[in-house]
């Protein structure tokens, strides 16, 4: 990502890699550990994660006829699970070492200072890659310095802002700004809140759907939008007409 030569997608979204020593351990984990009931079904848990990010006729299937598996987004999160499984039989792998230290006279010292020596490779080799992947970058330069920011920083009041559209105020520049949205990132998990916005932006509660990012783009109840103290609504325009609970306080020509 450094040098521009990786391919365009999100990198911890498509790379599931956690340590060469970490794996050299889960190979021997499963090589030592197969007659344990739990290992089986890590290794295959490992495998079969692997396999459903691949675009095939299975993982269509899957999507077609089995009940909600087509609310996943991004199958390619699966890996996430394979660093899980793969980390856990690398326990196995160093419980077995471990062990097979402590029988022997010649080596015994260094079963119980093993996972030490171990982890400190793991956190080298983690340190080697961070630096070869990754340029931390001030904060100045990712997020901006705005008038709205100082606008609404001034008040030391307790409240939250509620942005019209998702490009009004990027989510992702709320916290260094110190502003408290009511909208953002919202995993399926919390559909409790999708539903008080369905509520609030349509007056029903919509189907159910994937959802990832709770937006604002319209308000039907504007009494909900109270009760989640919101003081300042912030808009790309002026709204027509405007609501009867706000007024017009200041506009950025500029931003």
């Amino acid at each position: 990502p450094i040098e521009g030569t990786y391919a365009p997608v999100e990198l911890w979204e498509h790379v599931a890699y956690f340590g060469v020593i970490p794996l050299v351990l889960a190979i021997l984990g499963v090589a030592i550990g197969w007659h344990r009931a739990y290992v089986p079904f890590l290794a295959v848990g490992l495998a079969l994660s692997v396999y459903l990010t691949v675009d095939s006729s299975f993982t269509r299937i899957l999507f077609d006829y089995l009940p909600g598996y087509r609310l996943f987004r991004g199958p390619n999160r699966f890996l996430f699970l394979t660093a899980i499984f793969g980390i856990t039989l690398a326990g196995v792998g160093i419980e077995f070492c471990i062990r097979f230290l402590s029988t022997s006279k010649r080596v015994g010292i260094f079963a119980p200072i093993l996972p030490l020596i171990l982890i400190s490779a793991m956190t080298g080799e983690g340190l080697y890659y961070v630096h070869r992947y990754l340029h931390m970058l001030p904060q100045v330069t990712a997020v901006p310095q705005t008038r709205y920011q100082e606008y609404i920083s001034s008040d030391r009041s307790v409240f939250r802002i509620a942005p019209l559209s998702r490009a009004t105020i990027n989510y992702g520049w709320a916290a260094p700004m110190g502003l408290e949205l009511v909208t953002g990132f919202d995993a399926y998990n919390l559909n409790h809140y999708q539903h008080y916005f369905d509520l609030l932006q349509y007056g029903e509660v919509q189907p159910p759907r994937a959802r990832v990012w709770t937006d604002l783009n319209t308000v039907e109840r504007w009494d909900l939008l109270d009760a989640l103290n919101v003081k300042y609504l912030v808009t790309p325009e002026p709204i027509s007409p405007p609501p009867a609970q706000y007024e017009m306080v200041v506009r950025f020509e500029d931003e």
